[in-house]
């Protein structure tokens, strides 16, 4: 038996598990990114509003920037206004762990690997997008990434949460390098939909 089955990945937000451990068709993709060339990733949501409830965003990441990592942001319908999203980090590095909380220009959804690092490193990240499309409640995210270089022995845990002060559908999700970097070729994104049913 999957050790999900005992719990219900319904409490997780994901949908229903089905005969063989397999979770039902209320739960898809909705489009996978992967990099042939540096840059950053857009998903277009138009016209998806009717359909998804919340979305889950999964992939693995590494960005350009000269250093060991680097913070992922992320805009909803490319809405870069001063204090557009209040977010807050928990992250724990190198022995010590930290707490930050502020009002940005940009979410931020983990840490990516960057240039420094050992070369087929990728930070995995995984977020739960809610209430992208209800007009009547602000989007928010809880995401966590986490990476072990063996190469450097470079370690890094992560646990971001944030909203987009605005009550706009969502029609567009960019993922990108927070320092202004690109994303590196490699960088893999993929989007999931919990349907309304």
């Amino acid at each position: 038996m999957p050790l999900l089955g005992s719990f219900g990945v319904s409490s997780f937000g994901l949908g229903k598990l089905v005969a063989g451990g397999e979770v039902d068709s209320d739960y898809e993709l909705i489009q996978s990114i992967a990099l042939s060339s540096a840059g950053d990733i857009t998903f277009d949501l138009t016209g998806l509003n009717s359909t998804y409830h919340t979305l889950e965003l999964r992939g693995s990441f590494r960005t350009t920037l000269a250093d060991k990592d680097d913070a992922i942001g992320v805009r909803f319908n490319n809405d870069s206004t001063t204090s557009a999203y209040t977010r807050s980090t928990l992250d724990y590095s190198g022995g010590s762990v930290r707490a930050i909380s502020h009002a940005l220009e940009y979410g931020r959804i983990g840490d990516a690997s960057a240039a420094n690092a050992s070369g087929a490193v990728f930070f995995p990240i995984s977020s739960i997008i809610n209430f992208p499309f209800n007009t009547n409640q602000y989007t928010s995210w809880i995401a966590m990434s986490g990476v072990y270089d063996n190469g450097t022995g470079y370690y890094r845990v992560s646990q971001d949460s944030g909203y987009w002060n605005n009550k706009t559908t969502v029609t567009a999700i960019k993922l990108f390098s927070a320092s202004g970097a690109d994303l590196a070729i490699g960088t893999k994104a993929e989007l999931y939909g919990l349907k309304v049913v």
